[in-house]
Parts: structure tokens; sequence; C-alpha cells
């Protein structure tokens, strides 16, 4: 039976975040000096400093100079209820701005008219927002809304009331469910100057479609977060908002009219595109500007370039409900995928107080931790870190989980999971993690994680995948009725 020990560092995160939590420590408190912690748990200076590092990189912590290591703030919503921001800022005591970036009549697409039930060319109102919480810019907002179902609308206060409560009360227009779609893009130029981040920052792109009652379609609506936006951290880098003086770089133009010819289905998938060569000829650039709007969309999952053949647009991505507690194998079959796994590590461990907290048993009893990589149709996916109590699954070694599916475990051995609190973020993978699914170096994944209880109550698992943008997105179905 194979034993596993954490490394250093591993262990120095683990403490920390144990500490946080068996103190009550909120955001802005400080950690102890670094040599306090060293003393209270034995590690090295470098090794601490290590672990820091990288929990600031996963907006865990933040560093003030002068002052020392503090909590950084986050911002949590459920992804199920339909609730505005202007009401969800309002119910946390958070103090909501809203900038009007832009509001006009357009003409519908394509994408638009499939999405809204329109006619091609149809208006729409396309509004822009930058909303700001607690003085800190976190989202830029685009709602795209029929004209014929609020005729009038720019007349209306989109400033400091809420869209939501406007088409409910000035049309009659009530916001039932909708179903939103997240991934991970990289900020242009304006969006980083409205957000207050540099150019290329991952931010979380979501796309929502929010219905009526009797499911006419009223909000098309393209969001991109600040994902680290209430880390302090960040602070020192922050621009002074509306300094917008001059025009995105040539390729992130580029960029934007190439994911517009995608979306309104000009260019189709599993069709090339035009060539380097050509698109430099017929947009002025050089190659360079060409290759960084080309890889930017490819880090996206838009594009993929086939070596001596040339860029096609890619298909969908695998998509995973967020509501459904499920093992890889069944999602991917569920959406015809080939899935398979490679277990890295399979062992024994120590709990320590983190995990032990978190499974909800004692720091000193065994745990199995299983380290593995998800692939689909022969594609690395995610990388995964799986938790589990060894009192839950005695006899886990005995099981080939390349063969057979930890839910194929939990129901061997009569266990039925029942409930889970997920949670989604971005972080960045260290370099030799990255290799493992054939991404660079601090390259930026979602990181989707699980505490999944059975239909006692017990908790039986903690799971953490590292999922690559490129090639899965999440989705959620939501509405304005509480799930039970």
């Amino acid at each position: 039976m194979n034993i596993y020990v954490p490394r250093p560092r591993e262990l120095a995160q683990e403490r920390i975040m144990a500490y946080i939590a068996e103190n009550g420590m909120k955001p802005g408190d400080r950690l102890p000096p670094e040599r306090e912690m060293c003393q209270m748990w034995g590690f090295n200076r470098s090794t601490l400093r290590s672990a820091i590092a990288m929990m600031a990189d996963a907006g865990d912590l933040y560093a003030v100079q002068g002052s020392g290591t503090c909590v950084a703030p986050r911002f949590r919503r459920t992804l199920q209820d339909l609730q505005s921001l202007t009401e969800y800022a309002a119910s946390g005591g958070w103090k909501l701005e809203t900038r009007l970036l832009s509001c006009l009549k357009m003409e519908c697409g394509k994408q638009l008219s499939r999405r809204l039930h329109l006619v091609l060319g149809q208006q729409v109102h396309h509004i822009s927002r930058l909303r700001i919480l607690d003085g800190i810019p976190i989202l830029v907002e685009t709602s795209c809304i029929p004209v014929n179902l609020a005729p009038d609308l720019e007349r209306h206060n989109l400033v400091t009331g809420s869209l939501f409560q406007t088409l409910r009360e000035a049309y009659g227009l009530c916001l039932d469910h909708g179903d939103e779609k997240t991934s991970i893009t990289s900020a242009t130029e304006e969006e980083a100057q409205y957000l207050s981040i540099q150019p290329g920052d991952p931010v979380f792109w979501i796309v929502s479609l929010t219905n009526a009652p009797d499911g006419t379609p009223v909000e098309y609506c393209r969001t991109g977060w600040n994902w680290p936006a209430f880390c302090a951290g960040a602070a020192g880098r922050r621009r002074r908002m509306g300094e917008l003086t001059y025009k995105s770089p040539l390729y992130i133009q580029l960029r934007e009219v190439i994911r517009s010819k995608i979306e309104e289905e000009e260019y189709l998938p599993g069709t090339a595109i035009p060539s380097e060569n050509q698109l430099m000829e017929q947009y002025g650039l050089n190659r360079q500007s060409v290759r960084s709007a080309l890889a930017a969309l490819e880090y996206e999952g838009l594009l993929k370039s086939v070596q001596g053949k040339g860029v096609f647009v890619a298909g969908p991505k695998t998509e995973r409900d967020l509501e459904t507690l499920g093992g890889y194998r069944t999602t991917m079959r569920q959406r015809d995928r080939a899935p398979s796994t490679k277990v890295l590590i399979k062992a024994l461990r120590t709990a320590g107080p983190y995990y032990g907290r978190l499974l909800e048993i004692g720091a000193e009893e065994e745990i199995w931790f299983i380290r593995r990589v998800d692939s689909a149709d022969q594609e690395a996916v995610a990388l995964e870190e799986i938790y589990i109590p060894r009192a839950v699954l005695p006899a886990l070694d005995e099981i080939d989980i390349q063969l057979f599916s930890i839910y194929d475990a939990y129901l061997w051995n009569g266990i039925q999971p029942a409930k889970g609190l997920q949670t989604l973020r971005i972080v960045r993978l260290s370099a030799q993690r990255g290799k493992l699914i054939g991404i660079r170096p601090r390259q930026a994944v979602m990181e989707f994680s699980c505490v999944t209880r059975d239909i006692g109550g017990r908790v039986i698992e903690f799971a953490r995948n590292y999922v690559r943008n490129d090639k899965a997105e999440f989705g959620v179905h939501f509405s304005n009725q509480k799930l039970v």
C-alpha cells in the first residue's frame, strides 16, 4: 500500500489554510509574521514564502508592503439564484456603483436573432455597464434586450436602478429562469482599463440567457468578471478608471473581428479560417499581430491549429453541469466523448488539520489521496485531486480506478452521493502541474472544487479539478426560486 508524504510547500499551504479557518480570520486580517509561522510549524522561510506566493496567485492571500500578509476577501454568489447584482449588493451590505458605458439600439445578427428568437435585423437595446463594488471594479457587462419588449428602455435610470427591477415594473417582464455558461478569456486593453487589471489577465467570461415565465427570451448578457476583484493585492496595479486615451492593440482588434465572424457563423465549426498571409493582406497587419490574435483565440478554445493544414474553427467545448453530482466518465459519455484517466498517485496520507476540517474527521486520521489526469478523446482536459476518508472506502486500494469510476466504488459500498457544495474560480498552475495537462507554465485554468456528502450528511469526498479552458466550460440553470 502506497503512502503519500506531501511536500513541504504543500504542507505549509495546508497549515496556513487551517490556521485561517481555526482562528475565524476575516478578509483583511493579518497572518502572523513569517518568523513566527516558521517557528510554529517548523518550516524554513523559503518554503513558507513559496507557499504564500502560491496562495496569493490563487487569490487566497495578499501582501501589504510593510504590513505583512493578509487574508484576501472573496466575492461569492449562488449561481442558481436569479438575482440582480443590485439586489445582491444590497443584501450583503456592499456599496454598488454603476457607470453606463454605452446605451444604443442596434440590429441583431445571426447569433442574437437565434438567442432572442428574433427576425434577423430586428432591433435590440445594447447596454454596456461597468459595475463597481466597494470601490473595486468587478465586471463589465453587456446586455441585449429586444426593443419590442422594452421600447423606451434608454429613458429609464440604468445607473442607480436595477435593470431587472425596471423591466419588471415598467414593462411587466418578470425574469424567471435561464442558463449561463462560464469559461475564461483574456482581458482586452479596454476591459483591462475599466477593470484596473493588466491586458491579457484572465477574466471569467459568462454568457447568459434569461427568460420570462412563458419561456420568452428577455436578456442575452455577456459579462467579463475581474476574477481577483476582491483581492487587495491587485490594488497596487490599479490605474485611474476612465483613462481610455488610445485604441486597443491591433491584434486585439483582429481577435474581436474573428470572434464576431465565428459567433455570426460566417466561420463555421470544422472549417478553416483565412491563412496568416490572407489575414495580413486583408487587414494590413504584420505577421506577429496576426499570430497573436490567433493564439489568443486558440487559448480560449475557439480555434485549433493543425500543423501543415492551417487554423480551424473548433467545435463546442465539453460542458459540465454545475448542478449535477456525477463522475467524470458519466459526464463525458453523456456528451458523446470517450473518457479516459491516467492515475498518477493513489496512496494513503494523514489528513492533517486542513483536510481533516474539510472532511470533518480528525487531523490524524488516514485519507486516500488520488491525483490523476482526465482526458476526453485522448486529449487531456483536467488535472484532478481527490481526498477520501479511508473509513469511507477502506478497500479502495483493491479497486482499479483507471477501469472503474470512484462513483462505482461508492455504490458498491452502499454509499449514495447526495449533495455537494461546489465552487469555481481561476488559478494559475505551476510549470510542473501545467505540463501534466499540456499547458504552459502559470497559464490560467478553472479550478472546480466540491465537498460531497452522502444521504446521511457525512462528508465522503473533497475533489479539486484544474480544468483546461480550451477544452471545457461550466453551465448552470438558474431561477428566481430557491433550489432545495
